[in-house]
């Protein structure tokens, strides 16, 4: 007998609208288009292959080669757009034109420093940049420190 009641209950609750899927989402949500994804911004998307540049950097610094020429894409940066949600500040415009600065130094054929510092410090600039202004990337940045 609780069998057949419980199989009744269930075959009741199953063809109720409360229990489809959609009874569930209120206005605001039915709205909305689930098609839209997340979009990063131009600064992030800049930011992404200037990280795949300096791992080519890396690269050819460990195998004892030297890089050939500076990026000119890196240049982009100080007037890439950034997110919605963030602004320029004196800070982010100071750390962008040293980490230029820094970034053009690594290609610098008649420096005595030796090539790896003057690398290692182009990416520290970087990670000191975004302890001010966006951390969230750090750890990946630190991987690209020569040890």
């Amino acid at each position: 007998m609780r069998l057949l009641f419980l199989l009744v209950l269930l075959s009741l609750c199953s063809s109720c609208d409360l229990f489809n899927e959609g009874a569930f989402i209120n206005d605001n949500e039915s709205n909305m288009d689930e098609s839209v994804l997340y979009v990063p911004s131009e600064m992030s998307l800049h930011m992404r292959d200037m990280y795949n540049v300096n791992e080519e950097i890396k690269s050819i610094i460990l195998s004892g080669e030297l890089p050939e020429e500076f990026p000119i894409g890196f240049l982009k940066f100080q007037e890439a757009k950034l997110s919605d949600f963030k602004q320029r500040s004196e800070s982010f415009e100071a750390y962008a034109s040293l980490f230029i600065e820094k970034q053009k130094f690594i290609f610098d054929s008649i420096s005595e420093i030796p090539l790896e510092q003057r690398y290692n410090d182009a990416i520290s600039l970087c990670i000191s940049g975004h302890n001010s202004e966006c951390p969230g990337p750090i750890p990946r940045i630190k991987k690209l420190l020569i040890n």
